[in-house]
């Protein structure tokens, strides 16, 4: 025969699945925050090559630009 619940042991389970969820939430901000890092270190890094791609470029900025905006 099945056992019945009381209302103390659900209360129970209620708050330890409560900490469970608090502690796995923390976890996801924590990598979220750590991915976006990621991205504007990449971007940081991608805006650098550029400069430096244009700096050793043989073509002027107007050129550049010029290239940059034609489709």
């Amino acid at each position: 025969m099945a056992r019945t619940k009381t209302t103390k042991s659900i209360e129970a389970k209620i708050a330890e699945t409560e900490e469970k969820f608090r502690k796995l939430k923390e976890r996801c901000d924590k990598v979220a925050s750590e991915l976006d890092e990621l991205y504007v270190e990449k971007q940081k890094h991608e805006n650098e090559e550029l400069i430096a791609a244009i700096q050793n470029s043989c073509r002027s900025r107007a050129e550049i630009i010029a290239f940059l905006e034609s489709k």
